[in-house]
């Protein structure tokens, strides 16, 4: 997510959260600037992030911010590219035996950062300390069909299933720590790992310095030193990128300044189409919400043209479910009803909601009053106060709460809210971005969402061995969900990466991972 997880968490957003977007372009390119110019080394890189990270050991990694200081200090067992696609990371091949057997080949001569040599036993720490349920893993559920993980020798390793597992290269991109190390219980804070960085310095709530691992096994970084600036305030970032203080920022950033900075000649400006959505969550255990007819209401008010066009312009685009454009699981098929004030108004009112004297909705003594939250982000408080605007002219009394992220996430995962504006990132497979959602017991099924078609649906797409079966199994239950409305889906994000003109090599990756940072350099 943005703030969301990573979904997206930036959620969610302690997500984000989340990690990235949609709909922004057709593929980034290298930054044209620099193809001609010889790769220099030193220098200290300057990346602005919106809130710091809550933890480095990438096991219990949620916010975006986290994701993407442990890309470049962690290696997981596979990289997953521009494409989506698994390529060697710590594990140079794998094959699958049976439709519940793979078994990997991991790279030799790798070390940790503290000199420790990586070896099959870093590979089974790792999971079996993600699935053991006291370690309280929060993607613990992606990986719960793993069974066992073995090791086979010193340089290879066997992963057991309990089922046919369809995502399950999708996340062994997953960092990959020391057995030894990694049992200290300031990990969290002192992680040690296999990337081509490794942590220099973290003051909390101002900056994350990461420093070249000496021990790394690729090509030397260019870069001496990144350094992760925390900025809350997105016009700040931009600020302080046009100043020279930043040399990158990324999204969720104002969609006027990135207008503006597309035709300013100091800056690059790199768009991608992404892998995230932003979504209103409903807590369907809310009185008034548990309503169907209410919450069909919302969704015919929600005007996502209108919002993706006017505070996103155009960089998000209009969304009706979970699943990415442009990846093999999206059905542009599915479309939520369209934006319809009159059509709401009838539709209360044959729900037996009336005006009372001060205008307001009332039914059985109950008025329609709603509390829209989010965190403090410009462009997510503009839609809530948009969205308040709209309801008003219906008889909806709603006000806007926003507030810190931490605090915002603490009482999303709580289920105290009514409405609250997300987003996930990192959607790399349709079970990311439903599974732990939509599911019974799903571990971010916020909302309180139960439907036992779409649980076994989302059960049925893990397990299916075609495409085309899962697609089937994704789309019906997108449908499902679609009338059911634990959420509304507002928009596809769009990935906008900025950079000084001195910034070189940078390819940009839709997945919103910054490993590509170890190839980046500065001209002098």
């Amino acid at each position: 997510m943005t703030g969301t997880y990573n979904w997206k968490m930036r959620v969610v957003g302690a997500a984000g959260l989340a990690l990235l977007l949609a709909g922004c372009g057709s593929g980034a390119t290298p930054n044209k600037s620099s193809t001609s110019l010889k790769p220099v080394y030193g220098g200290t890189f300057s990346v602005g992030i919106p809130v710091d990270a809550g933890t480095l050991d990438p096991r219990l990694a949620q916010d975006t911010s986290a994701t993407a200081v442990d890309s470049l200090i962690f290696n997981g067992l596979v990289a997953i590219n521009n494409k989506l696609q698994a390529v060697p990371g710590l594990a140079t091949s794998w094959k699958q035996v049976n439709p519940t057997t793979w078994d990997f080949t991991l790279r030799e001569g790798v070390e940790f950062s503290n000199g420790q040599p990586f070896t099959s036993a870093d590979v089974v720490y790792t999971y079996d300390t993600i699935l053991n349920p006291k370690f309280n893993a929060p993607h613990a559920q992606l990986y719960a069909p793993i069974k066992s993980v073995v090791a086979e020798g010193k340089y290879s390793v066997q992963f057991n299933l309990s089922e046919p597992y369809a995502p399950l290269l999708s996340y062994l991109n997953m960092g990959i720590v020391p057995h030894i190390a990694a049992a200290s219980p300031n990990f969290a804070t002192n992680p040690v790992g296999t990337g081509p960085y490794v942590l220099k310095s973290w003051q909390r709530n101002s900056q994350i310095t990461l420093a070249r691992n000496p021990h790394f096994y690729g090509q030397k970084p260019y870069l001496s030193q990144i350094d992760f600036a925390v900025l809350p305030d997105n016009t700040a970032q931009v600020n302080a990128l046009k100043a020279g203080t930043l040399n990158m920022i990324t999204s969720p950033l104002p969609a006027q300044d990135v207008v503006t900075l597309e035709h300013d000649p100091s800056v690059v400006v790199q768009k991608e189409t992404g892998l995230g959505i932003i979504y209103l969550n409903l807590n369907l255990q809310d009185p008034i919400l548990k309503d169907l007819k209410v919450r069909e209401a919302l969704n015919l008010l929600t005007n996502r043209k209108g919002i993706t066009q006017s505070i996103y312009k155009g960089i998000d685009t209009p969304a009706s479910t979970t699943m990415i454009p442009g990846t093999w699981s999206y059905d542009p098929s599915i479309q939520a009803p369209s934006f319809n004030v009159q059509a709401a108004k009838k539709l209360l009112a044959q729900d037996g909601w009336k005006k009372n004297s001060q205008g307001v909705l009332e039914k059985n003594g109950r008025t329609l009053t709603l509390t829209l939250s989010t965190y403090n982000d410009p462009n997510r408080v503009e839609i809530l106060t948009y969205l308040q605007n709209v309801l008003g002219q219906v008889g909806i009394q709603a006000q806007v709460k926003q507030e810190d992220w931490a605090t915002f996430i603490a009482g999303v995962m709580a289920h105290k809210f009514q409405v609250s504006l997300i987003g996930w990132l990192g959607l790399v497979d349709p079970d990311k971005a439903m599974y732990e959602q939509f599911t019974t017991n799903g571990g971010y099924n916020w909302e309180g969402y139960s439907n036992q078609t779409v649980d076994q649906l989302l059960q049925n797409g893990r397990t299916a061995t075609t495409i085309a079966q899962r697609k089937s199994d994704y789309a019906q239950a997108s449908k499902i969900v679609l009338h059911d409305l634990p959420y509304i889906v507002i928009a596809d994000q769009g990935w906008v990466v900025i950079t000084g003109k001195n910034v070189s090599g940078l390819k940009i990756n839709r997945t919103g991972s910054f490993r590509d940072l170890e190839s980046v350099w500065l001209s002098k």
